[in-house]
């Protein structure tokens, strides 16, 4: 197992490695542009090149990115699907790019054309994409939704049904679970034995082995709120136990550990990662 957290680019890709090592991140994730915009910049070959090098010689990774969040392959609208198909396509290159091992997606919304047919659009969206993807295209892992709205994902068996669609054209993809997206999904991680009986739930609905990355994010609301909003680890209403059960996981043994809520600066990021290494020992 190992852990890290979600950091900027914003200073350049070829400074994220040193920056993971000084703070003790073994794994990270980032974005490769801006999350909330249309707008993809070109990567500096010069700096990409640094950071496979400086990556290879530290032993970093998995490296993990993080779609924007504009994308949305399950609406109504053609124009934003036509945006979304160009954008998923743009950041599976990128992530290519920097040799990534992984690109998390969330689903979609229906936005209103309900959750059937919404799956069913994001299933023949990712195929139009991912079937033109080169051989070196990171592994998609699609991220489960806390259920605000009209998202999709939220449950076990919404993923599962994404990805049967995707293994019946041999498309490789798997899962990225989020702390607080299943608690705000109604799925109760408060104690060790429940965050067993979810895993389990997932390994029967999903399986385990395709569950790559877990981003661990504490939650400000309540079980079931329908609501994703973030604490720092035992600042939330999951509190730490929960995340002490995951991270000695044996069955989680190949899964990355990611920290999304960063610290203020180095030294609180390097804390951050420090306290929860200790919860695994």
């Amino acid at each position: 197992m190992r852990f890290g957290m979600h950091l900027s680019v914003g200073k350049g890709i070829d400074l994220v490695p040193d920056f993971a090592r000084k703070v003790g991140a073994d794994t990270y994730q980032v974005f490769v542009d801006s999350p909330s915009s249309w707008s993809y910049s070109e990567w500096d070959r010069e700096k990409v090149a640094r950071f496979r090098a400086r990556r290879g010689e530290l032993g970093q990774g998995p490296v993990v990115v993080h779609t924007g969040y504009l994308i949305n392959l399950a609406g109504p609208k053609p124009d934003v699907s036509a945006k979304s198909l160009v954008a998923l396509g743009k950041e599976f290159a990128k992530a290519a790019a920097i040799g990534a091992e992984y690109l998390v997606l969330h689903p979609g919304k229906h936005l209103g054309t309900g959750r059937e047919t919404g799956l069913e659009k994001i299933v023949a969206g990712l195929l139009r994409v991912m079937e033109k993807n080169p051989a070196d295209a990171p592994t998609l892992l699609l991220e489960g939704s806390e259920g605000s709205g009209t998202c999709l994902g939220v449950t076990f068996e919404e993923l599962a049904f994404i990805l049967e669609g995707l293994d019946e054209k041999g498309l490789a993809a798997g899962v990225c679970l989020d702390t607080a997206h299943l608690w705000g999904a109604g799925y109760d991680i408060s104690t060790p034995e429940k965050v067993a009986a979810v895993l389990d739930e997932f390994d029967r609905v999903v399986g385990l082995q395709r569950l790559a990355c877990f981003h661990l994010n504490d939650s400000v609301k309540e079980l079931g709120s329908r609501t994703d909003r973030h604490a720092y680890l035992g600042e939330g209403k999951i509190g730490l136990e929960p995340f002490r059960a995951l991270v000695r996981e044996r069955r989680l043994g190949h899964v990355a550990m990611i920290l999304e809520k960063t610290g203020r600066d180095a030294e609180h990021c390097r804390g951050l990662i420090s306290s929860l290494k200790a919860l695994a020992r």
